[in-house]
């Protein structure tokens, strides 16, 4: 297999899964960023080198690269460098195109914990409880990008417990954008207002 897509909310068990899949195939590993066609040109450029020695060129994050961006990359799949073996990550299938699934061997990633603690479930309840003028208040509470994520995640996972299709598409949708360095707090606000309409 030349390709593998790693999927899972849960990133350390997914970068633990990347170590070890570089272990077994025996590849030296390369970080590559891609969002933009830009990106995908820059590296067809760098694989139409020939590798002397095999390489895993490891793309984070692959189901927030832009849908025109994923359709380019697809070439770089149907015609595999010898020495070459791409392993990418998501958090969902959902944003992934399905002609790159199909070329994938999709490895699904357990997440350490699929039960919030208590605490997490109280803040999470609390916020939807909450009128639209508190929610972006809360919201506006959140400055770091890890947090915004985690509390994103945690919105996601509740909204799948109680059965709560839209709230979990409203946050997969800011998950995304928040994971492809969006606006945090621009984001965030209109995850606090779209969770009421």
């Amino acid at each position: 297999m030349h390709a593998y897509l790693l999927i899972g909310q849960n990133k350390k068990a997914k970068e633990e899964k990347v170590e070890n899949l570089l272990d077994e195939i025996k590849c030296s590993r390369l970080n590559f960023t891609l969002q933009k066609i830009e990106d995908v040109r820059e590296l067809s450029r760098f694989v139409s080198l020939s590798l002397t020695q095999k390489t895993a060129i490891v793309i984070e994050n692959f189901d927030s690269v832009t849908i025109p961006a994923q359709n380019a990359f697809l070439k770089n799949l149907e015609e595999p460098q010898t020495n070459l073996v791409y392993i990418l990550t998501a958090n969902s299938d959902s944003g992934v195109l399905p002609t790159i699934i199909s070329r994938c061997q999709v490895v699904e990633i357990a997440n350490s914990s699929s039960q919030l603690e208590a605490s997490q479930e109280k803040e999470i309840q609390k916020f939807l409880e909450f009128s639209v003028g508190n929610k972006i208040k809360f919201t506006t509470t959140i400055k770091d990008r890890d947090k915004a994520i985690s509390f994103c995640q945690n919105l996601l996972l509740f909204s799948y417990q109680k059965k709560a299709w839209a709230t979990a598409k409203k946050a997969v949708i800011t998950l995304k954008n928040i994971e492809a360095n969006g606006n945090l707090q621009l984001h965030l606000t209109n995850l606090a207002i779209d969770i009421n309409t």
